[in-house]
């Protein structure tokens, strides 16, 4: 019998980590407590701080069909670490990591040697603010995260996008 000899496990934040809550009814509109940042910061109000928001926002509608704000702190006078905080404040209304995965991330720390990672198009943030709402993260990174490789403008993966999504190999 084979065995395999695994190192690394990349893993996916939406719909395999987390999971939006049933009861969550998804808008358009950005998050309240980031709103409520930037207007803090700012000293404008909520449609001004929303309209802000608004010139910030990227989307990546040929990758997962939603509208992400990339590195929304630019130009918006806030740090990365509030936006962090104001995120995984609203993600704890939106999101609900999977009772499993929790299991599976601490297991996989506790009781092997295998590097996790994650891989999605959420910006590296976002899938922090994800596992920070059930505790399992903060703006600096997670115990149990040997990497977090996402959408943002910041990592990588993002630079090789077209290449990838044309069909070119990614090693070439």
């Amino acid at each position: 019998m084979r065995t395999m000899n695994v190192r690394t496990v990349f893993v996916d934040i939406d719909n395999t980590l987390t999971e939006d809550k049933p009861e969550f009814k998804a808008t358009s509109a950005p998050d309240v407590s980031f709103v409520r940042l930037v207007m803090a910061a700012n000293s404008i109000s909520e449609k001004e701080a929303s309209k802000r928001i608004a010139h910030h926002t990227t989307t990546v509608e040929e990758m997962v069909g939603y509208t992400w704000p990339f590195e929304p702190q630019v130009d918006l006078c806030v740090t990365e670490a509030e936006v962090a905080r104001a995120l995984q404040e609203d993600f704890k209304e939106r999101y609900r990591v999977f009772p499993d995965a929790e299991l599976f991330l601490k297991g996989l720390r506790q009781y092997s040697n295998i590097q996790v990672h994650t891989a999605t198009t959420n910006p590296k943030l976002y899938s922090l603010a994800k596992l920070g709402s059930a505790g399992l993260a903060d703006a600096t990174g997670s115990p149990y995260l040997d990497g977090c490789h996402g959408g943002g403008r910041d990592q990588p993966w993002r630079q090789m996008r077209p290449r990838v999504l044309s069909g070119a190999s990614a090693t070439r």
